[in-house]
């Protein structure tokens, strides 16, 4: 068996990228500190630190009294320093960010649409809204991440099944954002950008095995082991919302009939109501009404929360978890739709799946929540990626 030998670069490159990562989940810490969290001395922080500093991509922050009575400098994220780009493709229009390594946003831009029903139309302003964050991080890129609805394969992230938006069926995504930016694109699933953000915020999706519904316009699952993605290929969490339900139902755009989303997702109740009473209405209202008893909304509500419910049961059947976060537009269904949800859910599950769960319904705090997300990975991708950090004569 031959033995790999790791070289001292590598050594290096894995002390940078420990102490950024560290320094990216912080609110800033101390090179004592830094060196106790990664059980090494304080001569291997110095030196990574300082390496960073040069790089202009961390920075020494105030200085704060100790125990001792020495000053304590906080290293920080330098908010000056690379700056990634966030693209979100959603089926009502495109929202981007611009934020810096922490992935706090310095600069939004949306362009949404009424119908659109030319492909062309919307790659434009997806162009449009990267060209303008790109304008404004003035070369400081360091890298994109996109994400998008819809199912993608293959080496140029061939987009299928966006049955909300089907004029992007057939997009070679990562061709077409290549030569929107120099940078290495990164392309998820909406699902992942959802967990990718929630992980950073809930410190409860980080410990432990944890599966992640995002329920909405359609339906995701991620599996996390310590707030890291397990089985998702190419950033791309699974299809649960295609799990047929109930064969020979309503025609899904994947082609088949009866798959989960098209009876439970938030545009399959909407639909569901308009055949019940003859009425467009919009996912706010339908809202309004569940949270008001009133009849209409409750005959589309109640057997959705069933359905979903034993679905998601049998999902943790298969995988027992820790806990179970469910998120997404169905939280907009309120504290009794997810008391409901989470009954139903239960009543399906064996002994030793329901043993110790915890049930939670973390709220999304940003309307950039998606774009936000595919920043997060596109930095989390940076940090991964520091052979671009090296001395000049490596």
């Amino acid at each position: 068996m031959t033995k790999k030998i790791i070289t001292l670069n590598e050594v290096k490159r894995n002390n940078l990228r420990s102490v950024l990562d560290l320094l990216l989940r912080s609110d800033g810490l101390s090179r004592i500190e830094i060196a106790g969290k990664l059980g090494c001395d304080n001569t291997t922080v110095s030196r990574a630190v300082k390496e960073l500093i040069d790089r202009k991509i961390i920075c020494p922050g105030s200085k704060n009294g100790s125990s001792n009575g020495r000053p304590r400098v906080a290293l920080q994220v330098n908010p000056g320093g690379p700056l990634l780009l966030g693209i979100a493709l959603e089926p009502d229009g495109i929202s981007g960010v611009l934020t810096d390594l922490k992935s706090q946003p310095l600069r939004v831009e949306k362009i949404r649409f009424r119908n659109c029903s030319d492909q062309q139309e919307y790659l434009a302003a997806a162009v449009e809204i990267i060209e303008k964050l790109q304008l404004a991080a003035k070369d400081k890129v360091a890298g994109i991440g996109v994400t998008v609805f819809g199912s993608y394969h293959g080496t140029d992230a061939v987009l299928e099944k966006a049955a909300a938006l089907p004029i992007l069926n057939g997009l070679k995504l990562r061709p077409f954002f290549s030569r929107c930016t120099t940078e290495e694109v990164i392309i998820c699933d909406h699902s992942v950008a959802l967990a990718t953000f929630l992980t950073r915020r809930e410190a409860e999706l980080t410990t432990g095995d944890v599966m992640l519904i995002n329920a909405g316009k359609g339906l995701g699952v991620v599996l996390l082991r310590n707030g890291k993605k397990l089985f998702n290929r190419n950033n791309h969490g699974g299809e649960f919302g295609h799990i047929i339900r109930m064969p020979n139902g309503p025609k899904c755009a994947c082609g088949r009939q009866g798959c989960l989303e098209t009876l439970v997702s938030t545009p399959a109740m909407l639909q569901k109501y308009q055949e019940l009473t003859g009425k467009s209405i919009s996912l706010e209202k339908l809202a309004s009404e569940y949270f008001s008893n009133l009849p209409d909304a409750e005959k589309v509500i109640a057997p959705a929360i069933d359905i979903l419910g034993t679905a998601i049961a049998e999902q943790l059947n298969n995988y027992p978890v820790d806990t179970l976060a469910i998120s997404g537009d169905i939280l907009k269904f309120g504290t009794a739709f997810c008391k409901r949800l989470q009954k139903s859910i239960t009543t399906s599950l064996f002994s030793l799946s329901k043993e110790n769960l915890k049930i939670s319904f973390p709220e999304i705090d940003s309307a950039d929540a998606l774009a936000i997300g595919a920043s997060m990975l596109a930095a989390e991708n940076y940090v991964s990626a520091f052979d671009r950090i090296t001395d000049s004569g490596e």
